[in-house]
């Protein structure tokens, strides 16, 4: 299934980072660090939604069907207007879209729907990068995100089994960074051949 969560919201302050301990006789909560974190604790709206949502609060919704553009708005009242986020979180759902022109166009409307500077939080399984027949590594993979899309990398984590990212659309919002009869991405091409080869994942970018 698809899904996205997204956010606009307000400044931010500090908050203590608190761990609770439960055991059979008793339940005590120890400060375990004071950690200074950026991110918004009052007045946060966030917008979660999901292919097949299973709670009332998501919103069951296609990412993809979101208003990315203002054409024929002025036309059509019964267009929704586009809304734009603070911070989009796309974690373990890149990987689940089923083509890979849908997974380029998921990335550059994550892209769109960012306020300049706006972050997105993205998660995808590592093995994903490393054992594709499209993909050489997950370097490629990066390149894809910032020369393709047009996002700076703010973060990066890999672990033994995900890859994370802390992207940043530039503060003066722009399109993507690709130049006009240079995109590398805009096809499925095999890289890698062999049993370590199993996965099909991969980007395209139109």
């Amino acid at each position: 299934s698809s899904s996205s969560s997204s956010s606009s919201s307000s400044p931010s302050k500090p908050i203590d980072a608190t761990q609770t301990i439960e055991d059979s006789n008793e339940k005590t909560t120890t400060t375990t660090a004071t950690q200074y974190i950026n991110i918004p604790t009052t007045n946060l709206t966030v917008r979660a939604i999901d292919l097949h949502s299973s709670h009332p609060s998501i919103e069951q919704s296609d990412f993809l069907t979101l208003p990315t553009t203002t054409t024929n708005n002025s036309n059509n009242s019964s267009t929704p207007p586009i809304q734009f986020y603070d911070a989009i979180v796309c974690s373990m759902v890149l990987n689940c879209v089923p083509t890979p022109t849908s997974r380029g166009t998921m990335l550059t409307n994550i892209h769109t729907l960012l306020h300049p500077g706006g972050l997105c939080f993205l998660v995808v399984p590592l093995l994903c990068l490393t054992q594709s027949k499209y993909l050489m590594n997950a370097r490629e993979f990066e390149d894809l995100l910032t020369k393709g899309v047009g996002f700076e990398v703010e973060r990066k984590k890999v672990t033994p089994k995900l890859a994370f990212w802390v992207l940043r659309k530039g503060r003066e919002g722009g399109g993507n960074g690709r130049k006009v009869g240079t995109n590398r991405w805009g096809e499925v091409t095999v890289r890698n051949r062999g049993k370590k080869y199993r996965n099909e994942f991969c980007v395209v970018l139109t």
